[in-house]
């Protein structure tokens, strides 16, 4: 018996709104309830936020870390008007990784036009199933609004190809492209990068306008230029507030020169991390080396793509087109100039949805050409496998033992904060409250919160509390402390998973 489905468009929509109501369902669960414990980076974060003021933020961050300054500024009042509660530092990346959800699904058939529905699903599965997306979708980072931002560029792309092709824009979108170009790079690092290649693509539309009316051009022109300058503006003072101190960071860049260029690490490194750049777009490394092939393949196809002599620049996916193949060109660039870390999916994200674009229309070219033999299955193999890793991914992060412990850790220590504060104990805290990251190591150049600091980014401490936190490597450095809280009857010394309140008496103290 032959095996048919009457309407393959139709199931493959359930499959993906299903796909993405389950995102935003276990995401929006991890926002409401504590059930996403905080780790190292965080921590980094966490213990700048709650302990600096907005003002010293726009100077050096403790810990090597970076942070656009604009966003962490306005992170800190959002916070501490929430007395930097749980769903204070969730928030933030939770909306911008459902605002990211609504406009990937909003562009799909706007950058994607005359593809079939399946083409539009597998771009949105792509750039959903990204492993910086998932991981970091309630986590108080910035890279979910540096993915974002990667889509906005996108869009205004789109809103510029429009403007040259139908030679008029509704003023409500016009104010929001310039406001976008205007607001967006004190968002994101990577953001100018996103959009550097549209400086290009408006110049040689410009140049093909002056084929038309005299009239028009100039004011097509006018309307495309003022974005531009402004967007130019915005990216020439965050580099002086900002960049221009990631630039000057020699810890940042001796913590990542594994991903760049460097004495040893030469531009002769650069075809491995070309395949890196690709091959991380994927989950895993079954999918990830599948997206290495066929990324650098539909890569070498688009460029050889828009160098035939029949193509026509008249189509605007043309366009679309040559932003995807320019964005990884630039990124390799800058990688060789040694400016960017190639090849580390976090500062690599911004080009994932150009990445999606190019295997898209590569699939597209060769299943209606000559390779639809070989290629007819693809699109619905990667739906069907990406689909499949969003709900695997999610079940298989929340049932490790990895998770069950660090979950147990994070409940136990919140309790212990509370109790310490009720019963006016000194809490002694140890370095295993660090899992997994051990932090007794250090790395030379970079400094880790203690053990004391890690109990300071809980949102259970507050800022104004009294509560003594101690470090400690073992309950018998707690006895060397007992003098100096005599007063205090009681101490609760625990290592993240255990608290046990013991006199402060050095006899009564466990080895």
């Amino acid at each position: 018996m032959k095996f048919s489905i009457k309407n393959p468009d139709r199931l493959a929509r359930i499959i993906i709104l299903t796909t993405i109501w389950f995102m935003v369902g276990w995401e929006t669960l991890l926002l409401l309830f504590p059930l996403k414990p905080f780790w190292r980076d965080e921590w980094c974060i966490i213990h700048n936020l709650k302990f600096k003021t907005a003002e010293r933020l726009w100077g050096p961050l403790d810990f090597t870390q970076q942070f656009p300054r604009v966003y962490l500024v306005l992170l800190k009042h959002f916070t501490a008007a929430l007395d930097c509660s749980y769903f204070s530092m969730r928030f933030p990346s939770w909306l911008a990784g459902m605002a990211a959800i609504l406009l990937c699904w909003q562009l799909m058939p706007r950058i994607l036009p005359g593809l079939k529905k399946i083409y539009h699903y597998v771009f949105v599965l792509i750039y959903l199933s990204f492993p910086v997306f998932m991981d970091y979708f309630v986590q108080i980072k910035h890279y979910e609004v540096e993915l974002l931002l990667c889509l906005v560029a996108l869009w205004q792309l789109h809103s510029f190809i429009n403007l040259f092709t139908t030679h008029k824009i509704r003023t409500s979108f016009y104010i929001l492209l310039c406001m976008s170009m205007a607001v967006c790079p004190f968002f994101s690092y990577t953001y100018p990068i996103a959009v550097t290649p549209i400086y290009l693509l408006v110049l040689l539309l410009s140049v093909r306008t002056f084929r038309g009316d005299e009239t028009a051009k100039w004011r097509i022109i006018t309307l495309a230029s003022l974005p531009l300058i402004l967007n130019l503006c915005s990216t020439f003072i965050f580099y002086l507030i900002d960049v221009k101190q990631l630039m000057a960071d020699s810890n940042m860049h001796n913590f990542w020169k594994f991903r760049s260029v460097n004495d040893g690490n030469g531009i002769w490194s650069v075809p491995v991390h070309m395949w890196l750049f690709f091959f991380n777009v994927g989950p895993g490394p079954v999918v990830g080396s599948f997206f290495g092939i066929i990324g650098l393949s539909a890569w070498g196809w688009n460029m050889y793509y828009l160098t035939r002599r029949h193509q026509s620049w008249d189509d605007r996916t043309t366009w679309i087109r040559l932003y995807a193949t320019l964005l990884p060109l630039l990124a390799i660039l800058l990688f060789a100039a040694g400016k960017l870390p190639l090849g580390e999916p976090k500062f690599n994200g911004f080009a994932v949805p150009a990445i999606a674009l190019l295997i898209m229309y590569f699939l597209s070219d060769m299943i209606t050409g000559k390779g639809s033999r070989y290629f007819r299955w693809m699109p619905v193999f990667m739906f069907l496998a990406l689909s499949a890793n969003i709900f695997a991914g999610f079940f298989n992060n929340f049932t490790s033992a990895e998770y069950l412990k660090r979950i147990r850790i994070y409940q136990n220590t919140e309790n212990a904060i509370k109790t310490a504060r009720d019963k006016k104990m000194p809490l002694f805290i140890t370095p295993a409250i660090g899992y997994p990251d051990d932090i007794t190591v250090h790395i030379d150049f970079i400094s880790m919160p203690t053990a004391r600091g890690i109990v300071q980014t809980f949102p259970a401490y507050r800022l104004s509390d009294t509560i003594c936190v101690e470090d400690i490597n073992t309950t018998m450095d707690g006895a060397k402390l007992a003098p100096k809280y005599s007063g205090a009857g009681k101490a609760l010394v625990g290592d993240g998973l255990n608290y046990t309140e013991y006199p402060i008496d050095i006899k009564k103290l466990p080895n």
